[in-house]
This record gives structure tokens, sequence and C-alpha cells, in this order.
């Protein structure tokens, strides 16, 4: 006889496996998966999930509660980066997740949410993770947890859209894997910086109020030779130093060419960011950036 109960349900599965063994061969491929599984699991284990089956190239697990479940959702993905780090076989994966009411039947669990979970796992990008607007509201203002809307779903054998939500997830290590510093601010001037007191606090004031979320723009201006050069090289190696993504880009007057130092800075981004969040930004604002940074192009070939 089936029991009714709350659940949030979890999916998961492997994006490109059949390209992982193709790359890598049937042995290696096999291994790495068997290093993901293993992988997955401590998360499960450490959010006090239980595993109901596996289904291949992934698992199908439940948590008492909405806030265990996206906890293990993003220690999964932040696991699986680091390892892919230096990996030649690399194991991406996307995750579901959904919560309600759900029958259980000689250990396995039936209801819309399960297949909720299952439809919004496969709607999901490599290195994503998906959950039912419910989740959300579940969860609350959680610090550790930032959710944004992705609009309504349509998802295979339900009968209505599905409003969704991204959850954000932040690679462990982060700062110290930070986006280098352009080249240009790596040196400093033998003279150092001495004073300049009152525009470092300015400038360290408009850095704080990005931090907050606030527009913050600010203009270092004077006469030629009094140090613009050095406060603002300063400013940049202190703020990156903090893990602060920091990039540079300068006109020149001969050149003429349009956009240059939007150009220059974002093509320092992406040659250097990693590839998750330049595909989390194609999909959020689509390909035009390409257009003004060949750079784009060539990191994401299917932009």
């Amino acid at each position: 006889m089936s029991a009714v109960e709350t659940a949030s349900v979890l999916f998961t599965d492997v994006v490109g496996s059949s390209a992982l063994t193709a790359g890598v061969g049937a042995e290696r491929a096999e291994v790495a998966l068997s290093e993901h599984f293993s992988l997955l699991r401590e998360a499960i284990a450490a959010a006090g999930g239980r595993e109901v089956k596996s289904l291949g190239d992934g698992l199908m697990v439940v948590f008492p509660s909405a806030v265990a479940a996206l906890r293990c959702a993003v220690r999964m993905q932040q696991r699986l980066e680091q390892r892919n780090r230096n990996a030649v076989d690399p194991v991406t994966v996307r995750i579901g997740v959904s919560l309600g009411d759900v029958s259980r039947e000689d250990g396995d669990y039936f209801g819309e949410p399960v297949v909720q979970a299952a439809r919004l796992c496969a709607c999901a990008h490599g290195d994503q993770i998906l959950c039912s607007d419910l989740v959300r509201l579940m969860v609350g203002a959680r610090e550790e947890l930032s959710l944004s809307s992705v609009g309504e779903l349509e998802l295979k054998g339900l009968p209505a859209p599905v409003r969704a939500c991204e959850v954000a997830w932040t690679p462990l290590g982060s700062r110290q894997h930070a986006l280098e510093l352009p080249p240009a601010l790596r040196l400093l001037p033998d003279t150092g910086l001495i004073g300049r007191e009152l525009e470092r606090a300015v400038l360290h004031n408009s850095w704080a109020a990005a931090r907050g979320g606030e527009p913050a723009v600010a203009f270092v201006a004077g006469e030629p030779g009094i140090g613009k050069t050095r406060l603002v090289t300063v400013l940049a190696q202190e703020l990156h130093e903090h893990g602060a993504i920091v990039l540079y880009g300068r006109c020149e007057e001969e050149l003429g060419i349009p956009y240059l130092p939007w150009v220059e800075a974002l093509s320092h981004y992406v040659r250097g960011a990693r590839l998750r969040l330049l595909r989390g930004h194609a999909r959020r604002h689509g390909g035009e950036l390409a257009r003004v940074v060949s750079a784009l192009s060539l990191r994401l070939p299917d932009l």
C-alpha cells in the first residue's frame, strides 16, 4: 500500500556522455562517470538526502526539505566543477528540483513533483540547476541561496506550464581562481603611491556601492603626470587581491576603432572566464556581444 508524504525531489543527468566516451574512450569514460557518482553521493549524504535509484547517467534523490535539496544541488555542481578544472575527461551535469506531495511505494516515489523534477532536469543546460517556483517560496530569503526566475516552462507530461527558477552557484575557492589582472595593471611604478587618502577612500566607496548592487561610476581626471595611472593601478591591485574581477580598456586616438575600450576589457574577460559563466551569459542575453568581441565566438563556437 502506498503512503503519501511531502518531499523535495532531485534529478541529475550527465550532459554529453556519448561525446565523453567518443573523446576519451569507453574505459576512461566509465572511470569518469564512476568518480562523478561518488561526488554526487558524498553531497547527498552531507545534505541528508536519500538516493531512490540510479538512472544510468543520473540519480533520483529525495529530501525532507527544499533547503536541503538545493544545498545538495549546489554542492554537487561545486564538487564536479572542482574535479573538472584540470581533467581531460570533464563530466557536466544538469539538475532539476521540485517539491510537493508524493506517493511512496516499494521504495520508489510517484506523483507530479517527481515528473516536474525530471522534466526540469531535462530542460536544464550543463552546469545548471532548475527548480520549481514552489521550491523558491519554501526556501525563502536564505543568504547562501540565490534564485532567479526563468519564467514559465512547457514540461512534457504536465497539463500546464510550470514557473521555474535557476539556482545560482559559485565555484569552490573562486577567489583563488579569479580572472587574472590585465597585464597593463600588473606593474606599479617604483615610486609606489604616496598620499591620496581622500581619493582612495572615494574609489573604495564606489566599489562598496557596486558590491552592494548599486550602479557606480568613478572618473579620475587631472593634468598629465599627477599620478592618475598610479592611483588606479593601486586600487585595481587591491581589489583584485580581495577577489574582484578587474577589467581594463583604453582609447588609442590614432586608431579610431569603435568601442575599443569595451572590446579590450571584455576580450580579456572572455578569454579567461570559465565556460560555465560564458554559457550562462549567452543563455540570458544571446550572442549579440560576439559582434564586437570576436573571442566569444571562439570560446562558444555554437553561439
